[in-house]
């Protein structure tokens, strides 16, 4: 994953892996509040970039963590929704834990796994799944 861009790889194989294992929902990336989304929904976060203490300074790489968050939302018009929601937000976390999208880098940990109440967003039930992989980011030049 030495290209220059592996952040944007990194997004891009997690947005295929989520596809590729939950083809029943719309998968998309976090733009914006007002946006429209297909129900049910795993929104995906971009990942934040976070140095790592431990990087030794090798030339033209970086050792990084990225953090990020997947929400699986569905309607909280129906019941058994919410019961629906809670599952999979376990099944979720689950196949985030450990994975690596297909690329060389270090396994996904799951941090968080939790209900979200969002004012405004009340017809919704959100689950928060935090997760964060080590990247090593290389200069282009």
């Amino acid at each position: 994953m030495a290209n220059g861009k592996e952040i944007t790889n990194y997004k891009e194989a997690i947005e295929k892996a989520l596809r590729a294992q939950y083809p029943g929902h719309h998968v998309t990336v976090f733009k914006r509040l007002s946006d429209d989304f297909a129900l049910p929904t795993i929104v995906i976060n971009i990942p934040v970039l976070v140095p790592r203490e431990d990087f030794k300074g090798m030339k033209g790489k970086m050792n990084n963590t990225l953090q990020t968050n997947a929400f699986l939302i569905y309607s909280a018009a129906d019941e058994e929704n919410e019961m629906e929601c809670l599952q999979l937000s376990a099944n979720l976390a689950n196949f985030i834990n450990d994975n690596t999208w297909g690329l060389a880098i270090t396994p996904a940990k799951v941090t968080l796994n939790e209900p979200m109440i969002v004012d405004g967003l009340e017809d919704y039930i959100i689950q928060r799944i935090d997760f964060e992989q080590n990247v090593m980011i290389t200069d282009k030049k």
